[in-house]
């Protein structure tokens, strides 16, 4: 036994010996900082003053594109003063950085190859002690085809080595090569490859995956306007009981020859696990094209803490995207955002960081509570960005709009989405009491809504009392001209969706039927 505890502690001293060489590399090298990045997973890090010092550095250095170095120190004394830090995180990290300042004008001393190849074995190591960790509790608890379903997903969290090996080719070569192009599952808006569907709860993601899962399967028109070629599709329906996707189906008034070759399923396994039983699902069925995973909350391992949740969902998310790419298929996994407004529509994609990098295709769903219409932004490496708009029914699902609205208005509350509509439609400057008259409020009521309107630059006053919208694109010329007062902010066309909707360039248009 006292050997056991000697070789433990030995262990865990050359573990903290080797991240304290790692923080030293990351406060002081920019090179180093700059090469180990795209390799680190923070959050593997045994350390969690080591993990906390490591995410200030790779913010620093996204941010200034350098390694803090002495501004290290500032940044722990703004993290102290935000109250960010327990006393124990502090007390640690303090004592820590003080016995490193001697080091931070020691960063030639090091070899920057060398401390970047043990970083990587490190990173392993860790991934494999968690993993054993994991079979070692399964084996114990008796749940013995889990262990053994970890055992096969091995490959898929190391990868095969001989996939590592680097293809090098001339530009010459490269542009002589025949690349095919990008697959399209949906044309124009879900390629092949990992898509996020992220947006709050409840607002109606569940029902827009099952909306496109039938549509693809049928071979109908996806959001009523898409064409879709048919296909097989699995959808994993990991927060819904049976009966709920049996009534979303009987609502969409399906036909049960239809969906023959949709594949629904209300449990799956989690993890590394869960990606290999669906590896070996899609080589049994070679005909399904597509895979909805809804929601990521429910495949991913259960972490015991903020830092490994992160660490599972970025773990799964990897291997999906990895899956996808293997069969040359479509997987959208649908992901809950944030609570908190951002300017940046990814902003607001939880774990954004890492999600959005590892993604082929982002959409973000926005709407508000009560409403049936909805915004839906589209991001990508091979779409076009684009910002649509979506309107709900029970019998035919989000349909696909052609009118330009602004994307904030799916955000405002019913009241105040009234009183745009209002103003879309009078097309000119509208006087307090007719608005206060048309929504049957009280005028002072209808002042605050409108004032919020204001503040976010949909609504303004062209004279005192009267109100208009701020954009509005029916108008002509001269309505605009009178309309939108000096210094008023025109949103990006190429932000509205009808200007999309109105290219000749191959873009969604060329898609809808």
């Amino acid at each position: 036994m006292v050997m056991m505890i000697r070789r433990k502690q030995k262990l865990q001293n050359s573990e903290e010996f080797f991240e304290r060489k790692l923080v030293i590399g990351l406060i002081t090298s920019t090179e180093f900082i700059e090469r180990v990045l795209p390799v680190l997973d923070i959050s593997l890090l045994e350390s969690d003053e080591f993990r906390l010092v490591a995410r200030w550095c790779g913010g620093y250095f996204q941010k200034y594109r350098q390694a803090p170095g002495r501004e290290i120190e500032s940044i722990f004394m703004e993290q102290l003063k935000a109250q960010r830090l327990s006393k124990a995180n502090a007390k640690y990290i303090e004592e820590m950085l003080a016995s490193l300042s001697d080091e931070y004008e020691q960063q030639d001393d090091f070899n920057i190859d060398y401390l970047v190849d043990q970083t990587k074995e490190h990173i392993q190591a860790r991934k494999l002690t968690l993993m054993g960790e994991d079979f070692l509790g399964l084996v114990r608890r008796g749940e013995y085809d889990k262990a053994e379903g970890l055992i096969r997903s091995f490959d898929y969290v190391m990868g095969d080595p001989e996939q590592h090996t680097s293809v090098v080719r001339t530009g010459t070569e490269l542009l002589d090569m025949h690349i095919q192009e990008p697959k399209w599952t949906v044309p124009g808006l879900i390629p092949a490859g990992l898509t996020i569907l992220a947006g709050k709860s409840k607002i109606g993601k569940s029902f827009l995956i099952l909306n496109m899962a039938v549509e693809m399967v049928r071979g109908g028109k996806v959001l009523g306007k898409i064409q879709s070629a048919p296909m097989a599709a699995l959808y994993l329906a990991l927060e819904d009981p049976d009966w709920r996707v049996q009534k979303r189906l009987n609502d969409m008034a399906v036909e049960r020859e239809e969906i023959e070759q949709l594949f629904i399923s209300t449990t799956w396994l989690r993890g590394p696990v869960g990606v290999a039983n669906l590896d070996a699902f899609l080589q049994k069925n070679p005909k399904v094209k597509v895979v909805f995973v809804d929601v990521l909350e429910k495949f991913r391992d259960i972490g015991r803490g903020e830092d490994e949740n992160y660490r599972a969902a970025y773990q799964v998310i990897s291997l999906i995207k990895a899956l996808a790419d293997k069969h040359g298929i479509a997987i959208v996994v649908a992901h809950h955002a944030r609570k908190a407004k951002s300017a940046d529509d990814l902003d607001i994609v939880l774990g954004s960081t890492g999600f959005v990098a590892a993604a082929d295709t982002i959409l973000v769903m926005k709407r508000a509570r009560g409403e049936n219409n909805a915004a839906l932004f589209v991001t990508g490496r091979d779409v076009e960005e684009q910002y649509l708009s979506l309107s709900r029914s029970r019998k035919h699902g989000w349909r696909l709009l052609d009118q330009n609205v602004d994307v904030k208005e799916f955000e405002q509350t019913p009241e105040r989405q009234a009183l745009i509509r209002i103003l879309r439609e009078r097309r000119k400057p509208v006087q307090l009491k007719d608005l206060a008259r048309e929504v049957g409020k009280s005028e002072s009521n209808v002042r605050g809504l409108l004032k919020k309107l204001i503040d976010e630059e949909m609504v303004y006053q062209p004279e005192y009392g009267m109100y208009s919208i701020a954009y509005n694109e029916e108008l002509n010329d001269k309505d605009k001209r009178r309309c939108i007062p000096k210094g008023a902010v025109i949103r990006n066309a190429k932000k509205q969706m009808p200007e999309k909707l109105q290219n000749e360039d191959g873009d969604l248009l060329a898609h809808l039927v």
